[in-house]
């Protein structure tokens, strides 16, 4: 209960973290400069921090964080600091001045609270790091960097002693120090409504999600009659801009969706508990065909249970599918099953020992194999038809049979496999040690479980990559660093172990799925991220899109930034390089190839705003990026 308790006063304070003062909002100067930086709390505020403002942008206020704490510190004098300190520390001031007067700041990339950066992914410095890199602290400030991005400037001279010896050389007190250094606002989802907003019939829900390779098509399904207004038997269409019918649809509930391309013709697998309107006897596991716009049942009567994951592997030609049922056309064969294209609906007929002695969850490829995850103990061994040990999590070869796992893991709900790691979700339990099973990762041949907490409904729903990162959605909460949590979705950083929070969501996200840019979230909830608008259990928003480049691997390209022109040198460039621009919250703009040799001009268009945008060059040898301020 403890724990719980503890759990719930963490959330609140990162709730109440989240709808922190807003730069726009009118509120007293003094409010403005203390949600920059609290070390104003030690200043009694005059008569002009007492008056109410507003700011356009968290930059501007930042600036003017800067320069009224660089006039400050201008005005106290240190008798006990020497003619030299005296010099540096104006010499600094004046530095500082030139970095606010430019007003280019650091993007607060990873975390959805406030932090310190000492240097983004663009390689912009704070202005405490400015000062010491303008002053030859290279190699402080790229160790700084390295190992303590986001600290406080106290704990960072802890951990750095040299900053103090700057300090005290240079003419400054370390409190003066860490009231420069700003914190910077999280980059907020952008949440917008999915379609005209009326959201799903009352009680209706969707379960899955899935898009064709192309992403013309974004298909949805689960148990609703409407989505959005129009009527549809639990399955639909998105196609960025409007919905659209799979024929009559089904008649009952979808659980999995799967989409394959074979001999020139798209299909998408559909499983569950239903039948095709009309046909009751063809029950649980369908196909739609888009290029002739009909379905078909692939299995027919009672299967005393659902179909929860249909899968297209590409290996050994077929459909392969996992639930709780116990029966195949009227045979049985509980629990998984595979269907050919070309063996006349006859199911297992190449695999006899295709068997488990449980019901099966989730079905995913692996470099060829295909990884089988449930909630069974045993497989049938292909060469003596014999049970063997498998517990929870298998792969499945058509050559060879089953391949064994080597781990301890509990039932599985969900699987996926990422950039060369296994993720599998898990029913939570609290642990004797205080953690929360529910989360593991195979990484270089070793397990990681990684703790989250139940919410809402207390079920993974499922996994899903996004700009670079593999989301998982669910009621779920966690994402933990330096005290912040997602509800509903968090995502693995790029060590794909370390937890991010990324939506808080007031219930459980059921599905997700990216499309066009953009990550479609559909489940339970009402509010997203603390917003007042309700979204009716569906919506999309973009992140930002994060990498990080190697400050000791430019690439052999000159850029020079105007107001209204972006210009890209690149005579010795050996390789094709990509040329992305995003703005500040992370939506990509535009994007050009960069061909060897020559010279690329960006012009700004009617269409772009006023403001900072960040330029991305990347190729096979390295990145670089940096910010560009725009006037339009």
């Amino acid at each position: 209960m403890k724990k719980l308790v503890l759990l719930s006063c963490l959330f609140t304070l990162f709730y109440t973290q989240l709808i922190a003062l807003a730069p726009d909002t009118p509120a007293p100067l003094y409010e403005h400069l203390v949600e920059i930086n609290r070390q104003w709390l030690k200043v009694v505020p005059g008569q002009p921090l007492l008056e109410q403002t507003t700011f356009t942008n968290d930059q501007a206020r930042i600036a003017t964080h800067l320069r009224l704490v660089e006039q400050m510190l201008r005005q106290r004098i240190y008798p006990a600091f020497n003619a030299k300190q005296r010099a540096n520390r104006l010499r600094h001031l004046d530095a500082l001045h030139a970095y606010h007067l430019a007003g280019v700041f650091p993007t607060n990339h990873y975390h959805l609270e406030r932090r310190p950066y000492f240097r983004d992914n663009n390689a912009v410095l704070c202005a405490v790091g400015y000062l010491l890199w303008e002053d030859d602290q290279h190699e402080l400030v790229d160790r700084v960097n390295r190992e303590n991005n986001y600290g406080y400037l106290f704990d960072l001279s802890r951990q750095y002693p040299e900053i103090e010896v700057w300090a005290t050389e240079n003419g400054f007190l370390l409190e003066e120090l860490a009231w420069i250094q700003p914190a910077y606002e999280p980059i907020k989802p952008d949440f917008s409504l999915w379609g005209n907003g009326q959201g799903l019939n009352p009680g209706g829900q969707i379960n899955i999600m899935a898009k064709t390779p192309d992403e013309t098509k974004l298909i949805v399904a689960g148990a609703f009659s409407s989505i959005d207004g129009q009527a549809f038997n639990n399955i639909a269409v998105w196609d960025g801009a409007g919905w659209s019918a799979l024929g009559a649809g089904v008649i009952g509930e979808v659980f999995a969706l799967d989409v394959y391309h074979l001999f020139g013709t798209s299909k998408l697998l559909v499983g569950g508990k239903f039948y095709l309107p009309g046909q009751p006897e063809l029950q649980n596991v369908a196909e739609y065909d888009f290029n002739s716009a009909t379905w078909k049942g692939l299995q027919t009567g009672d299967m005393g249970g659902s179909v929860y994951a249909v899968h297209y592997n590409s290996g050994f030609p077929g459909l392969y599918i996992g639930g709780d049922f116990q029966k195949i056309n009227g045979t049985d064969h509980p629990y998984i099953g595979h269907w050919h294209p070309y063996n006349n609906g006859v199911w297992n007929y190449y695999f006899d020992y295709l068997n488990t002695d449980g019901p099966v969850k989730t079905l995913a490829d692996v470099d060829g194999l295909m990884l089988v995850g449930g909630s069974f103990e045993k497989v049938k061994n292909a060469d003596t038809g014999n049970w063997e040990p498998a517990p929870h999590l298998v792969y499945f070869r058509h050559s060879y049979g089953w391949i064994p796992l080597i781990h301890n893991l509990p039932a599985v709900e969900k699987a996926t496999y990422f950039e060369g790691n296994i993720f599998a979700a898990h029913p939570f339990k609290l642990k004797p040690d205080g953690k929360t099973e529910g989360l593991s990762v195979l990484k270089a041949g070793l397990w990681y479980e990684q703790s989250v907490w139940p919410y809402a409904d207390s079920t993974i729903h499922g996994f899903c990559p996004y700009n670079n990162y593999l989301m998982v959605f669910g009621g779920l909460q966690g994402g933990s660093i330096n005290g912040g949590f997602g509800t509903g979705m968090i995502h693995f950083q790029d060590d794909n172990l370390t937890l991010q929070g990324v939506t808080l969501a007031d219930a459980t996200i059921r599905a997700a799925q990216s499309f066009q840019g953009f990550m479609y979230v559909a489940g339970d909830f009402e509010h997203l991220f603390g917003t007042a608008d309700p979204y009716d259990g569906m919506a999309r928003f973009t992140l930002p899109y994060v990498s990080s480049p190697e400050p000791d691997r430019q690439l052999a390209i000159e850029v020079t930034a105007s107001a209204k022109r972006l210009r890209c040198r690149y005579d010795a460039l050996d390789y094709p390089t990509e040329l992305r621009i995003f703005d500040l919250q992370g939506r990509l703009v535009t994007e050009v190839e960069l061909l060897p040799g020559g010279e690329t001009i960006l012009d700004v268009t009617a269409e772009w705003n006023t403001g900072l945008y960040v330029w991305q060059l990347q190729n096979q040898t390295g990145m670089q990026a940096g910010k560009w301020a725009v006037q339009n």
